[in-house]
């Protein structure tokens, strides 16, 4: 069963995007999320607050180095 986020575009719409994948960094504790919209992909950090959790797309060389290698994987 497919998995859906309500994201925001720059306008400050509602999308739905598919969820990915989830990924959680049990060494740092950070949650991770790649989700596809509009046939592209994304990444995030996240809170993992079920309801009000807001992602982070600020990430670095290594986490999405990280999160590329798993996406290959599936």
């Amino acid at each position: 069963m497919k998995e859906y986020i309500d994201i925001l575009d720059k306008d400050g719409n509602s999308k739905k995007a598919e969820v990915i994948f989830r990924f959680r960094d049990e060494e740092n504790n950070v949650f991770y999320i790649v989700y596809q919209y509009n046939n592209e992909y994304f990444a995030a950090k996240y809170d993992d607050i079920i309801g009000t959790s807001k992602l982070d797309a600020n990430l670095n060389n290594k986490e999405l180095e990280m999160l590329e290698k798993l996406l290959n994987k599936l």
